[in-house]
């Protein structure tokens, strides 16, 4: 006997993805069809059969990765999380002091950017962030994290974004339509829009994997 296949889709909801099934309903009421497709949340568990592949732009920049080492556990002081590093904080370049910003990665629940607070101690040393965290019992990492500490984090109007040549050329784009949109100017407004989108098209593209292939016109010289 055949059996059906599911389908699957996504969408977004804030900084979130959800993924969600396609599921065909049978209403016997008077007045309803006879089924009905809807999108629900998967029922079963599918291994090793979806891939999902996307792309955001982070809060920060690595400028390079430089690792923190020797950091074995974590745990909470004064509601905050901590963790223990033979290496000298103070020795690192740049150095890791407070107002500095880290990055975990392979950290679990600590996945992400934390901000130090503090650091203090001489060896072994004790790093705290701005990470509420209350559970005082040390906790050893389930496998070794990496730590990064070169972080420059994108809160200033003086910040670098780093976007491809393709994005660059569409913001600019984009806010000729807006000052054109301010004054009034429609048909201008709507050009720079429609070179906006063609040019986000082409950076799109730009990630499409395969072969390209180009084949000449029907009144091409051959």
């Amino acid at each position: 006997m055949a059996t059906k296949t599911k389908s699957y889709g996504y969408y977004w909801k804030g900084s979130q993805l959800a993924l969600v099934e396609q599921e065909t309903t049978s209403y016997p009421l008077e007045g309803y069809p006879e089924a009905r497709t809807q999108w629900t949340s998967p029922t079963a568990t599918v291994e090793d059969a979806l891939e999902i592949e996307y792309c955001y732009s982070p809060e920060y920049e690595l400028i390079t990765q430089v690792k923190l080492s020797n950091s074995t556990t974590y745990q909470g002081a004064s509601g905050y999380l901590t963790i223990t590093t033979a290496t000298d904080p103070a020795s690192t370049t740049p150095a890791i002091a407070a107002g500095t910003y880290m990055i975990f990665k392979k950290a679990g629940r600590w996945n992400g950017m934390h901000k130090v607070t503090a650091v203090t101690g001489s060896g072994p040393y004790v790093i705290t962030f701005d990470t509420l965290y209350d559970d005082t019992a040390s906790v050893a990492w389930e496998e070794t994290p990496d730590m990064y500490y070169n972080v420059n984090v994108l809160n200033s109007a003086d910040d670098e974004i780093p976007l491809t040549p393709y994005l660059e050329k569409a913001l600019i784009y984009y806010i000729k339509a807006k000052v054109f949109e301010d004054m009034m100017d429609i048909e201008r407004k709507e050009y720079f829009m429609r070179e906006f989108r063609r040019t986000l098209e082409k950076h799109e593209n730009s990630k499409v994997y395969g072969a390209r292939i180009l084949s000449s016109g029907p009144n091409a010289i051959r």
